[in-house]
């Protein structure tokens, strides 16, 4: 199926959903499996302040006339994430929105768009406010940016990146325990393990390893349960 049939596929799809769509008072959108966009309604448009009577559609990320557009690669790899593993990938992007000048965090949730056949044809985004703003107080994360939920990859397990999310964000052993209810020790054992799979030698070449693997946008869900143990660490 060429590039127009499937855009054409897509339209027919979501066309019970465009009504509420265009009714909601939060940003929808529909892009395709080469991450242009196909649809978006008048929320978005006024989410990401494009100028008056703009149309996205048929554009990629980085074609838009819009800050956030330097994100493309990053949002056009959660794309890809969402169509690889079939299922919601939840993001958080944090920037200025809603002409305000201020930054705001929001959550980017994106679920694949398939046919009646199965077949992924794109990803369905949306955006929702996030409530919680601690996020924006952690030291290592360079703002504006989009975080992911979802582990870059299979090569630790979750409690490893937990503490690698920690690590690159400058906590001590002992600052990790209280924020995971773990001992130092085991705190300890876990980040040995860490440098043993990405072979490296210390704190400073695990941080370096994420940075080059593009592993520092990513934050575990559960720090949203640790809001109150994280606070007292924010420098």
């Amino acid at each position: 199926m060429n590039k127009e049939k499937k855009d054409s596929e897509i339209l027919r799809i979501i066309k019970p959903l465009v009504k509420f769509w265009e009714n909601s008072c939060e940003p929808w959108w529909v892009k395709n499996s080469e991450s242009q966009f196909v649809y978006a309604n008048k929320k978005l448009c006024e989410f990401l302040g494009l100028p008056e009577g703009y149309n996205p559609e048929g554009r990629y990320d980085g074609e838009l006339p819009v800050a956030i557009s330097e994100f493309e690669a990053q949002f056009q790899h959660h794309d890809r994430m969402v169509e690889k593993v079939r299922d919601r990938v939840t993001s958080i992007v944090i920037h200025k929105f809603n002409g305000l000048d201020y930054l705001q965090p929001y959550y980017a949730d994106k679920i694949p768009l398939m046919d009646e056949k199965g077949n992924v044809l794109g990803v369905i985004p949306h955006c929702r406010l996030v409530e919680s703003v601690f996020i924006t107080r952690l030291s290592k994360i360079k703002m504006p940016t989009s975080l992911v939920f979802t582990p870059p990859s299979n090569q630790f397990t979750e409690k490893e990146w937990d503490i690698i999310f920690y690590t690159c964000q400058s906590f001590t052993p002992k600052m990790i325990e209280k924020a995971l209810g773990v001992s130092s020790r085991t705190v300890e054992d876990i980040l040995c393990r860490i440098y043993k799979k990405s072979g490296v030698g210390n704190k400073r070449g695990l941080i370096d390893y994420c940075i080059e693997q593009g592993f520092n946008n990513f934050i575990p869900k559960n720090i949203f349960q640790q809001c109150e143990t994280i606070m007292p660490f924010e420098r």
